[in-house]
């Protein structure tokens, strides 16, 4: 069942930012998965279910022009899929899922000129793996 779908009940068309509860969700897992000693298997299922819905929300910049439109300013759609991408990369990396989070951080660097400098190279990794 999405997110949306125990939320709300009726039609949600009208309303303004409810397809970013998912990303807020995952946020917030992502901090308790950081809080806990050890990696949890049940928290990993739940982000994996909130980002891929957020993913299929605001993974391209025309899904983020699509969902907000004329309320963007310019760049702001793609600083938006690049900070999604480089969530989903840091979730990924977190549970010691090196090769999936990079291609996340590869679809960042095409996306973000700016983060192609910032990001661990294709050979290795310059973050801490444990949470």
């Amino acid at each position: 069942m999405r997110t949306k779908d125990l939320l709300l009940e009726g039609s949600i068309q009208s309303m303004d930012g409810v397809n970013s509860i998912s990303w807020w969700l995952a946020r917030i897992l992502l901090l308790q998965q950081r809080l806990l000693d050890e990696r949890s298997s049940s928290l990993f299922d739940l982000l994996q279910v909130f980002m891929n819905e957020t993913l299929g929300n605001f993974g391209s910049v025309e899904e983020v022009v699509g969902y907000w439109g004329s309320k963007l300013r310019e760049g702001e759609a793609r600083t938006i899929v690049s900070m999604l991408h480089l969530e989903v990369g840091i979730m990924e990396h977190i549970y010691g899922r090196t090769d999936s989070s990079r291609k996340y951080w590869d679809a960042l660097r095409g996306i973000d000129k700016m983060a192609r400098n910032s990001l661990p190279k294709a050979g290795g990794s310059e973050f801490e793996s444990s949470p």
